[in-house]
């Protein structure tokens, strides 16, 4: 799956940092492509609200000090995703 994730089209609603909003967060757009790039599933596969999207999280390594994560909508029938967020994962 993550091989098809590197070649679709990311969407960040609001400036690349998805709800969080670029001020409260210390990840950049590259960081959020570098995530989606080489991280891992991390937890299930759920259902999102629409009828055909999929919500998931990826978790990376980030600057070898702490895990990040973008809690990401994948389209099935679709080039694109939606980052909905970015978040520190907790240690």
């Amino acid at each position: 799956m993550l091989v098809i994730l590197v070649t679709l089209g990311v969407h960040c609603p609001t400036g690349g940092m998805g709800s969080q909003g670029r001020a409260h967060s210390s990840q950049s757009d590259a960081d959020v492509l570098r995530i989606l790039r080489n991280g891992d599933l991390r937890g299930e596969i759920k259902q999102g609200q629409g009828e055909n999207e999929w919500k998931l999280k990826i978790v990376y390594l980030l600057r070898g000090i702490r895990e990040a994560g973008v809690v990401t909508i994948v389209y099935p029938n679709s080039t694109e995703l939606l980052a909905v967020t970015v978040e520190w994962e907790d240690i």
